[in-house]
């Protein structure tokens, strides 16, 4: 997934080109702390299980949204 940071406008984007920036809000605002106004950051959407290991399962389930970090 990237950050894309142009100004006032922050995305989410995935691979696919669908952009999170909705479902993920608390990523758009820890992006929006950040003091650049211009910024592509690439990472990973993940949901990390108790053993700190990426459960994709549950990224894509949709179920634990609130629990996805970009990593």
């Amino acid at each position: 997934m990237m950050v894309i940071r142009d100004d006032h406008r922050l995305r989410l984007i995935s691979r696919g080109g669908i952009d999170y920036a909705g479902r993920f809000r608390w990523i758009v605002e820890a992006a929006r702390k950040r003091p650049h106004k211009q910024f592509i950051i690439d990472g990973e959407a993940v949901v990390l299980s108790l053993d700190g290991i990426a459960d994709f399962n549950a990224l894509h389930s949709r179920r634990h949204d609130e629990l996805v970090q970009l990593a």
